[in-house]
C-alpha cells in the first residue's frame, strides 16, 4: 500500500504496480494526456510502472466526462490529485472523481476545497496534504517541485495556485495553472535558473499570462492550451499564440486538437499525439 511522508523537504510516494503493462515498465514509458475537459484544466501523468496523478478535474458540468476519459486510460486508483486552486474550471469535478475512484491522496492548498469535499474525502480515506513551497515529491520517477505559492494568501485565488515542476525520464513539464504576469515574475526571480520541456500555458492562453519574459526563461520547445472551443472568453488570446509563435514553440490545444497525449520513453524522448 502507497503512503505519504511528509517532511519540510520531501514528501515521498512509495510506488506500487498498478495497471502497468510489462512493455511500458520495460521501456520506461511515462504517459502524459491533457484531456479535453472544455472550458478548464485537467492532465493525466501514468509513470512506467502504472502509479496514477491527476492534476485538475475540469469543470464537472458535462456529467461523466472526466470519469470515461480517466476509465479510457484503465484507471481505476489515483494515487495522487492536486487540485492547482479553488476555481471550479479546475475543481468542479473533484466530486465526481472521488465518487468513482480510489483516491489515496490530494495534495492542494487551503480553502481551495469546501468543508464538505475534504470530510467526504477523508471518509474515503483519502489523505489530504497542503501544498508547501519548495517541497518535493517522488512517485514511482514521477518527481514534482511545488515553486507557488510562497505561501497562501486571502486575494484573488489565481494569485495562490499551485505552480509545479514535474520531472519524466529527464523531462521537465510545468504546470503553471492560473497565475498571472506577477507570480510569474516573482517565480523566475526566485527560480532564474527554471527551464521546461513542455508548458502548460497559463490561464487557458490569457493575455494576463505567459509574458515574454517568462517564456525567455522557461523556454519550451512544446506549449498545451487547456481552453474550451468558442468559449466566451475568447481564449486563447492572440498575443500569447504570437509569443509562443516567434519563438517557434510547437503548440497543441485541447479545443482543436482534443486530447492530447504524449509519451517520454526511458532516454528521454517525447512523442506527442492528438
Amino acid at each position: 500500500m502507497k503512503k505519504i511522508i511528509i517532511s519540510i523537504i520531501i514528501i515521498t510516494i512509495a510506488a506500487g504496480l498498478l495497471g502497468c503493462g510489462a512493455d511500458d515498465s520495460e521501456d520506461g514509458l511515462c504517459k502524459i494526456v491533457f484531456f479535453d475537459v472544455g472550458q478548464g484544466d485537467s492532465c493525466l501523468i501514468v509513470s512506467a510502472n502504472g502509479s496514477n496523478v491527476l492534476i485538475d478535474t475540469g469543470d464537472g458540468l458535462v456529467n461523466g466526462l472526466i470519469t470515461d476519459k480517466l476509465k479510457s486510460f484503465g484507471v481505476k486508483v489515483l494515487d495522487l490529485l492536486i487540485i492547482t486552486h479553488g476555481h471550479s474550471d479546475h475543481s468542479g469535478g473533484f466530486t465526481e472523481v472521488l465518487s468513482n475512484f480510489a483516491v489515496k491522496n490530494v495534495i492542494t492548498l487551503e480553502g481551495a476545497l469546501s468543508s464538505v469535499d475534504l470530510k467526504r474525502a477523508q471518509l474515503n480515506g483519502t489523505a489530504i496534504i497542503n501544498a508547501v513551497y519548495e517541497n518535493a515529491l517522488d512517485l514511482d520517477g514521477i518527481s514534482f517541485k511545488f515553486i507557488w505559492p510562497r505561501e497562501v494568501l486571502d486575494s484573488f485565488e489565481n494569485d495562490n495556485c499551485i505552480v509545479a515542476v514535474a520531472e519524466v525520464n529527464g523531462r521537465r513539464l510545468l504546470f503553471t495553472a492560473d497565475v498571472g504576469v506577477d507570480e510569474e515574475a516573482k517565480i523566475i526571480e526566485s527560480h532564474p535558473d527554471l527551464s521546461c520541456d513542455v508548458l502548460k500555458v497559463g490561464h487557458h492562453g490569457s493575455e494576463s499570462s505567459t509574458s515574454d519574459v517568462f517564456l525567455d526563461i522557461v523556454s519550451p520547445s512544446y506549449a498545451v492550451i487547456s481552453v474550451g472551443k468558442d468559449n466566451r472568453f475568447g481564449l486563447p488570446d492572440n498575443s500569447v499564440l504570437e509569443r509562443l509563435s516567434k519563438r517557434g514553440i510547437t503548440l497543441f490545444r485541447t479545443d482543436i486538437d482534443g486530447d492530447v497525449y504524449m509519451t517520454v520513453d526511458k532516454e528521454g524522448k517525447i512523442n506527442i499525439k492528438n
